[in-house]
């Protein structure tokens, strides 16, 4: 079969940095990007994935590093991380049979998980995000899975692929990738439950695409969208081919493997394919500039939002910053945390001749 970059067509682009996921610590990206514009490597296209799909809206949306670490640190933000809230439909028996259940699941398990209420927190309808200018410094690009089959077949045993890869997008140099092979389909990953052809959505509410692309099959709901209902940037966490399909030079992330309990189960269970396999195949790649962010667990283990079981009130809580300061302490690291790691990787660039 042909394979995906071969068919992708012209590269609009000269360099494309690549933002995978970050989950709660999507600050750092500022940083890397920061420490890209400093030294002359400003990326023209931001393909963002999860979390990373905030900070993308962010960068492209507010012209100055001063400007995006304000919003970062805004009272809007802060009021966003306390808005997430425990889903009461949940508590530690239903969460652990889960756990167990997406733990035991083969592959070719069929049945369509409930993406509507099987979830952890809820998210605010709307992200604090800035709208972005019609002429914004990079372009942007979110990556969701768009849901294929309706609310009421959750439950139901189903072999049709469940979700389309989507690309939303502020910008038109993207329409040749519609209809193409998508890197994540069962064309290329055993077991895959992505339909074969990507979608391209042009709009210019990107803040609807990022809620989208923030959109999880173990912590938030799915994202109800006027494009449709969509997973999360999960779906393609890891979108090099279409990085590479776009820019003649990408900038992707060294990222550690999913955790084997948690995790890839959950991956497995809901696309079918093993996200480490997916992973590493990613890491092969060719790439201008690899930014190693493998550490980020232990690197930004202060301040940082964790997950806490509390078996007493029967739900798990999330350890968000109570305070305004430890919220600005927490955006402090983890910009720290990207600018160093941008740093590293313009290091070790090949000099000029």
């Amino acid at each position: 079969m042909t394979s995906f970059l071969e068919q992708a067509g012209p590269k609009p682009y000269q360099r494309c940095l690549v933002m995978c996921g970050g989950g709660f610590r999507f600050g750092y990206y500022l940083g890397v990007y920061a420490a890209m514009e400093e030294h002359g490597h400003k990326p023209d296209l931001l393909l963002a994935t999860c979390g990373a799909a905030i900070a993308a809206n962010v960068i492209a949306g507010l012209e100055t590093d001063a400007q995006r670490r304000a919003w970062l640190d805004s009272e809007a933000m802060f009021a966003f991380w306390q808005s997430l809230r425990w889903n009461p439909r949940q508590s530690m028996i239903t969460v652990s049979r889960s756990l167990l259940k997406r733990w035991a699941t083969p592959p070719q398990y069929k049945r369509i998980p409930d993406l509507y209420q099987d979830f952890l927190f809820s998210v605010p309808g709307e992200l604090p995000l800035p709208p972005l200018p019609e002429q914004a410094g990079s372009d942007v690009a979110v990556i969701a899975g768009k849901i294929l089959y309706p609310q009421h077949a959750t439950g139901q045993w189903r072999s049709a692929p469940w979700f389309e890869e989507t690309i939303f997008t502020n910008s038109p140099q993207l329409q040749h990738l519609h209809g193409q092979l998508s890197p994540v389909s069962a064309a290329f990953l055993p077991h895959s439950r992505v339909a074969p052809q990507l979608s391209v959505i042009q709009t210019t509410d990107m803040a609807d695409a990022a809620r989208a692309s923030v959109s999880d099959m173990f912590y938030f709901p799915c994202h109800r969208s006027p494009h449709g209902d969509f997973l999360g940037g999960v779906t393609d966490l890891f979108p090099m081919e279409i990085a590479s399909a776009l820019a003649t030079e990408v900038w992707m992330e060294r990222k550690a493997e999913y955790d084997w309990f948690k995790s890839l189960p959950a991956v497995r269970r809901v696309l079918g394919f093993n996200g480490n396999y997916r992973l590493r195949k990613m890491m092969q790649s060719p790439a201008a500039a690899w930014i190693d962010t493998s550490d980020m667990e232990t690197a930004l283990v202060d301040h940082q939002i964790r997950m806490k079981a509390d078996w007493r009130q029967n739900r798990i809580h999330l350890s968000l910053p109570e305070k305004y300061e430890q919220f600005l302490a927490m955006n402090r690291l983890q910009w720290e945390y990207g600018y160093q790691r941008g740093m590293q990787t313009i290091a070790s660039l090949p000099k000029a001749v």
